[in-house]
């Protein structure tokens, strides 16, 4: 259990560094998840991990547009939705 509790704080931190990204190097997204995505050309889409025929692919905002597995160099967890008066 410490040796989870480690790993986890080491993610955070590592989170915190990057502003919040995560390489896709180092982590990909839950399939399905929707996320925020960073391309390789600095483009942030909301997005979706999709595994079809062997392949990663990603479902942009909802559309059928798709980047491949390379096409993303990052990703971060949706922030939380604004609350009125927080």
């Amino acid at each position: 259990v410490n040796e989870l509790a480690e790993e986890y704080k080491l993610l955070e931190n590592i989170e915190q560094l990057n502003n919040g990204w995560i390489a896709c190097s180092e982590r990909l997204p839950k399939e399905y998840d929707t996320v925020l995505l960073c391309a390789k050309n600095g483009m942030v889409f909301q997005g979706r991990r999709c595994i079809e025929f062997g392949h990663h692919r990603y479902n942009l905002d909802g559309k059928f547009f798709i980047l491949w597995d390379n096409d993303i160099i990052a990703w971060q967890p949706l922030p939380k939705p604004y609350k009125e008066g927080e």
